[in-house]
């Protein structure tokens, strides 16, 4: 649930948002330039709209950021002539990447080397693949996080083996109470996820103060920002090397989301009990 959470709030669904002044910038501006980017980094759904494509690029490349800290790309062009006319980012699997400091290669696994006679490792042109990183400065350890969670939502630990045993015997009288453990799990998930802010939407509600259930719903807003925001420049600097090669020059802004300063202004303004919980939460809906 967690990578889906994030998934579905870092950007607005379909490129699409009620939220004024939402809007993704290209520059310089020209439309069939424009057009070019957002099929180059959108290669399966052939979106011409930048705002359509982001959001089908943002939802790999995090799920990637998430689970392996990175996330690699092959920019592969396209000729007429002599000519580059296009191009596209090509998702690699990133478990199959093997970098050295001057070499880069892809492992095939033995089943298809052998079907298609390829070597099981093949080396990949190195300025031709660019590598998305997890932003530096979120000093978490996601990797726990996750493999916390999903040992937490193992169906042994969801109900204890005597339980189950006990429901499954109608004449076995079994005091137990499902929702004491209900509560135990949801203070776990609370306590791993702690340094996010995720709230497991909205599973802790009911089991803390409104004030303390903001706070992490904040850092975990402030937490998306961050993310989204290194995504978007390391997407810009992928397309300096890309036009380095095509022969332009691009950058691509989004205006409109919330930002990092509307955390910290969010956070001022609890402290201080001027504005209410519900105003606060409005201001980062997508």
């Amino acid at each position: 649930m967690l990578i889906d959470d994030i998934r579905l709030l870092i950007y607005p669904i379909g490129g699409k948002s009620r939220r004024e002044g939402f809007k993704v910038t290209f520059f310089p501006d020209d439309n069939e330039l424009e057009k070019k980017i957002a099929l180059g980094i959108n290669y399966e759904h052939n979106s011409y709209r930048l705002s359509d494509a982001l959001y089908d690029f943002m939802r790999y490349c995090v799920y990637n950021l998430l689970v392996y800290g990175k996330s690699y790309y092959e920019i592969v062009y396209y000729y007429s002539s002599d000519d580059i006319v296009a191009f596209e980012l090509i998702p690699l699997i990133t478990i199959t990447i093997r970098e050295t400091r001057r070499k880069i290669f892809q492992l095939v696994p033995k089943k298809i080397s052998e079907e298609r006679d390829l070597p099981n490792k093949i080396q990949l042109e190195k300025g031709n693949v660019f590598k998305f990183e997890f932003p530096k400065e979120i000093k978490l350890d996601l990797q726990s996080i996750l493999q916390d969670l999903a040992d937490i939502s193992s169906p042994n630990k969801m109900m204890p083996g005597f339980a189950l045993k006990g429901m499954m015997n109608p004449g076995f009288n079994l005091p137990f109470d499902f929702k004491y453990v209900e509560r135990a799990q949801t203070m776990a998930i609370a306590e791993i996820t702690k340094d996010i802010g995720w709230n497991a939407r909205s599973d802790y509600r009911g089991q803390a103060l409104e004030y303390y259930w903001l706070v992490r719903e904040l850092r975990f807003y402030k937490f998306l920002i961050i993310l989204r925001n290194q995504i978007i420049s390391d997407l810009n600097r992928c397309l300096v090397i890309v036009g380095e090669n095509m022969g332009f020059k691009s950058t691509i802004q989004i205006e409109g989301l919330p930002k990092l300063e509307d955390v910290d202004l969010a956070n001022k303004e609890l402290k201080q009990g001027g504005v209410s919980f519900t105003e606060i939460i409005g201001r980062f809906q997508l």
